[in-house]
């Protein structure tokens, strides 16, 4: 199991999320994925930054 998977399972297991809030969040970690193109160990702050100009360039709120 990936990082990105382990990550999910704790939202729910332990924090109680519901399986839709994690629906979305795996999708949105996907699309934050492609955009900056590293796996988990590798991501920056920088990377984290340039997804979140992505998303304002595409007219996304920060909660989106």
């Amino acid at each position: 199991m990936d990082l990105v998977e382990s990550f999910l399972d704790y939202l729910i297991s332990v924090r109680g999320h519901s399986r839709s809030t994690v629906v979305a969040y795996r999708c949105d970690l996907k699309q934050f994925f492609s955009v900056v193109q590293k796996q988990p160990p590798e991501v920056t702050k920088a990377d984290i930054q340039k997804f979140i100009v992505s998303q304002k360039n595409e007219n996304r709120s920060a909660r989106t």
